[in-house]
C-alpha cells in the first residue's frame, strides 16, 4: 500500500514526515509517525546543515540534534546542537544527509544505508506546499516556500530549496539539488545526479537526462540527453577542456 502525504488535512505535520512509493515499501529506512526515534542526526555542519536544523526547530517537535562532520571542532556547538566528527548510527537514530554536492551527497547516503542502523527521514518545512498525491522518497529535504505540484514525484536524498518550484506531474530523481528559485514545469523529468542552479528553468514536458548541471539563470527549453553543464538562455552546452 503507498503512504501519501497530504499536509492540508494534517495540521501540525506528521513527525518525521516521510514519503514513499511502492516500490520502497519494503525497505525498512521508512519511520512510522508513531515510531519511536532518539535523537535526529545531521550528517554536515555547512550552511545546507543550518538550514535543516533550522527547518527541524520549525517544524518538529525535537529536542536531541546531533551534527556529525569531520571538520567541526572539538565541543563546537551550532544553533545548540552538539557535534561530532565520527558518529555510528543506533537502532533509533533518524539521520538525514546535509550536503550540497549531489557526489558527496549520494556516496555518503549509500554508505549509511549500507550500514542497517537508523532511519532515512524527509525534512519538509511547514511552509511548503505540498500538492494532493504528491509523493517523496527518504533522506530528502524541501525547504521554506518550496512548492510540490500535484501528482510530483521527488527521489531519494534530493534538496528542494528555499523557494523553487517542482510543478503537476513532474518527477525529479535521486541525488538531486534544485537550488533556490528554481522552476521545473509541469510534466518534466529530471534524472538522476542533477543540478540545477538558481533560478534557472525548465520549461513543460521537458527530459534531463542523469548528471547534469544546469546553471543558474539558465532556461531549459529542449531535452538534454547528454550529460554536461548548460548554461544561459537558451541552455547550451559547455564542451568540456
Amino acid at each position: 500500500m503507498e503512504k501519501h502525504f497530504i499536509r492540508e488535512v494534517h495540521d501540525p505535520a506528521f513527525p518525521m514526515a516521510c514519503y514513499c512509493n511502492k516500490k520502497l515499501q519494503d525497505s525498512k529506512k521508512l519511520i512510522d509517525p508513531e515510531g519511536k526515534v532518539d535523537r535526529i542526526v545531521v550528517f554536515g555542519c555547512g550552511g545546507h546543515a543550518r538550514s535543516i536544523i533550522n527547518t527541524i526547530y520549525q517544524t518538529y517537535d525535537v529536542t536531541d540534534i546531533l551534527l556529525v562532520d569531520i571538520d567541526v571542532r572539538e565541543g563546537e556547538m551550532i544553533f545548540g546542537c552538539k557535534t561530532m566528527r565520527n558518529y555510528d548510527l543506533h537502532e533509533n537514530d533518524a539521520f538525514i544527509v546535509a550536503v550540497g554536492d549531489n557526489n558527496k551527497r549520494k556516496n555518503l547516503y549509500v554508505k549509511l544505508l549500507k550500514n542497517s542502523k537508523g532511519c532515512s527521514i524527509s525534512i519538509v518545512s511547514r511552509s511548503a506546499e505540498i500538492g494532493i498525491d504528491a509523493e517523496m522518497g527518504y533522506g530528502t529535504f524541501i525547504a521554506p516556500y518550496a512548492y510540490m505540484g500535484p501528482q510530483a514525484r521527488v527521489g531519494n536524498n534530493t534538496i528542494i530549496n528555499t523557494g523553487s518550484i517542482i510543478e503537476h506531474e513532474t518527477v525529479i530523481g535521486d541525488h538531486v539539488h534544485i537550488a533556490p528559485h528554481a522552476t521545473v514545469c509541469g510534466r518534466s523529468k529530471v534524472g538522476n545526479n542533477v543540478f540545477c542552479g538558481a533560478g534557472s528553468t525548465i520549461i513543460d514536458q521537458i527530459s534531463v537526462c542523469d548528471d547534469v548541471v544546469i546553471g543558474a539563470g539558465a532556461v531549459v527549453t529542449k531535452d538534454i540527453v547528454v550529460s554536461g553543464t548548460y548554461i544561459g538562455i537558451p541552455a547550451q552546452r559547455v564542451d568540456s577542456t
